[in-house]
């Protein structure tokens, strides 16, 4: 299962934070703090990056991978 995982997967990182803009990644407002997300892990870091270069303060970070159930929908969707 983890070959397919890895092979078919993603991983969503989502990142809630405060910190003064402009912002050069794209944001939503959330619960009165920012929150960026991305596939990516060198975005994800370019943006962790950016907050704490800005005196900002990460609140939250919280990943999501995608489910067996959904790799086999996308799967069957191709075929």
């Amino acid at each position: 299962m983890a070959q397919i995982k890895k092979a078919c997967g993603a991983i969503e990182y989502n990142i809630e934070f405060s910190a003064d803009g402009p912002f050069d990644f794209e944001v939503a407002k959330n619960n009165g703090h920012f929150k960026a997300r991305t596939n990516d892990i060198e975005e994800f870091n370019r943006i962790t990056g950016w907050v704490a270069k800005h005196n900002g303060k990460i609140i939250d970070i919280k990943t999501a991978e995608t489910s067996l159930e959904e790799i086999f929908l996308k799967l069957m969707s191709q075929a």
